[in-house]
């Protein structure tokens, strides 16, 4: 059974870079941050809520997920058709 996507709050515990992340579980949602953010966190780090915390705040339907990476993929590549 696939997961449902979902909207975390991601935040260190430098508080330099807290945002917003959808993706479909907290691991990933603690390593695209991370990676966004040049942050070099270990695996056991991305594991301790004291280090990074992502926390689900919304359930986000596929179909709103597609609507927006299509309008990312439509601004991004504006002579595409959308």
């Amino acid at each position: 059974m696939k997961s449902t996507p979902k909207l975390f709050w991601v935040e260190t515990n430098d508080h330099d870079d807290d945002w917003f992340v959808v993706a479909y579980n907290a691991i990933a949602a603690k390593r695209l941050h991370s990676q966004f953010n040049d942050y070099s966190f270990e695996k056991h780090e991305l594991l301790d809520d004291s280090v990074i915390k992502a926390t689900p705040v919304a359930i986000i339907s596929e179909q709103t997920l597609q609507n927006y990476i299509n309008n990312i993929i439509c601004f991004q590549c504006p002579h595409l058709l959308c």
